[in-house]
């Protein structure tokens, strides 16, 4: 595992917006294999475990997913 790098205020205040948004994302991240990903989310939480900040979130199937704050690429809407 490597070591989690924080990401500034401003963009975990992003975060935060498109979980109170309750609607699906386009999102892009690397897993922890560092292989990019991509697919439509809906962003649940925001939580830290293990010194790490996490983002909860649901793909269109129900699919649980929890993505390392400093792993997301881009987080975009749908309509962009």
């Amino acid at each position: 595992m490597s070591e989690y790098i924080p990401v500034t205020c401003e963009l975990h205040s992003e975060y935060e917006l498109a979980v109170m948004r309750h609607q699906f994302f386009n999102v892009s991240w690397k897993d922890r294999d560092k292989q990019v990903r991509k697919s439509v989310l809906k962003p649940l939480d925001l939580l830290t475990r293990d010194k790490e900040e996490i983002m909860l979130a649901e793909d269109k199937e129900g699919q649980l997913l929890e993505l390392r704050l400093d792993y997301i690429l881009t987080i975009e809407d749908l309509d962009q």
